[in-house]
């Protein structure tokens, strides 16, 4: 696993945590997100997902990439909170809940990401 991607539990419930933050090259981005699709689709369980955008660039391979394995999300994971989103990454979520059948929504901090994702 990605030392970006780990599990961690919090009010009995098991997140998986995906560090996109500060990443600008592209072949970065696709490496981390690969990975945590690998990771998903290997658990057994459902979960839930805490993801950090902070300062991400805009990765357009990334995001098809991630669009084109929604199947994965739809059976594996219960909610998505996204933490430190910029205008251009909350237009993507808001494209991505399109497609999605887990609930994801942003959050100012990693607090209130976990408080609403426990309360799923």
């Amino acid at each position: 696993m990605h030392k970006r991607i780990y599990f961690f539990y919090e009010s009995d419930i098991k997140i998986l945590y995906i560090d996109l933050s500060y990443i600008i090259e592209h072949d970065r981005a696709m490496a981390v997100i690969k990975d945590a699709l690998n990771t998903i689709e290997n658990e057994n369980d459902k979960f839930y997902i805490l993801m950090n955008l902070k300062n991400m660039h805009y990765n357009k391979r990334a995001t098809q990439y991630t669009i084109d394995n929604q199947e994965i999300f739809k059976k594996k994971v219960n909610a998505t909170a996204i933490i430190e989103v910029s205008p251009i990454a909350q237009t993507l979520i808001n494209f991505f809940n399109l497609f999605s059948s887990t609930e994801t929504k942003s959050f100012s901090s990693r607090k209130r990401a976990i408080e609403w994702l426990s309360m799923h």
